[in-house]
């Protein structure tokens, strides 16, 4: 039996806390018809406890319950505003992972790009390269359980320099950089994880959360931008801000 397959959610709601010092799926399902192909990619990853959140919508939260029930998987599903893609739904369960004492995160979601001719290929190198990592970063912290583990982890494919691939996002990320009290100059080896999958730990970016106390009428109304967005900002602005709090970022 997968551990943790008695915690299945009923209604998204009720099911018994993640057992501490736990690893987590985080996803946001905006397209509950990708659902199944991140339940394929994520190999291990499937006995984890999921946190998935989708547009606040009953037909689409049933649909993301029944497909997580449908493939055995222990569940928390939420409904999320549709603000800030898929980054203001991870701010939002952050508090819930850290007070359940999840410690360490995978993010993904149903990424889909119509502005790239690629966009589903990119979308399942993603999901794959994200779990591959969570698979190597987990048995390293097996072989060595009392090291520091990063703040984040990205996969090496998809590690973009944000000097080269700042876009419209100058004056927004210097804003999220006042918000968090920092601000840092931008160096050549700063990078950001394009398509916004990555591995951190939960206490690391709730407390970042806390501090930029961001809440989804921050971001625009959803009209299909590709850039200069909150939302864009804040993918490009993990680094610096974990970097100025003291906390290492690996790219592998």
């Amino acid at each position: 039996q997968r551990r943790g397959a008695g915690r299945v959610s009923q209604a998204g709601v009720g099911a018994d806390p993640a057992p501490a010092d736990e690893d987590a799926v985080v996803v946001h399902a905006y397209y509950p018809d990708l659902l199944g192909e991140i339940i394929e990619a994520a190999g291990d990853a499937r006995d984890l406890p999921w946190f998935v959140t989708t547009a606040p919508s009953e037909l689409l939260l049933e649909q993301c319950r029944e497909i997580l029930d449908g493939a055995g998987i222990s569940h928390q599903v939420r409904p999320a505003v549709n603000r800030g893609r898929d980054i203001w739904p991870f701010l939002q369960l952050l508090p819930e992972l850290s007070m359940l004492g999840v410690t360490r995160f995978i993010k993904v979601h149903t990424k889909r790009s119509p502005h790239r001719i690629d966009g589903d290929r990119w979308r399942r190198d993603l999901l794959i390269d994200t779990f591959s990592l969570w698979e190597r970063d987990r048995w390293d912290r097996a072989e060595a359980p009392g090291d520091d583990r990063p703040g984040m982890l990205i996969p090496k494919r998809h590690a973009i320099s944000l000097l080269a691939n700042m876009g419209h996002n100058a004056a927004l990320l210097s804003a999220v950089q006042q918000r968090a009290g920092t601000h840092l100059g931008i160096r050549g080896d700063h990078q950001f994880a394009g398509g916004s999958m990555v591995l951190g730990s939960v206490d690391v970016f709730a407390g970042l959360a806390a501090r930029l106390a961001i809440w989804p009428d921050d971001f625009p109304a959803e009209r299909g931008q590709i850039d200069g967005t909150l939302a864009h900002a804040l993918e490009r602005s993990w680094m610096l801000l974990l970097e100025a709090d003291g906390c290492s970022v690996v790219v592998r």
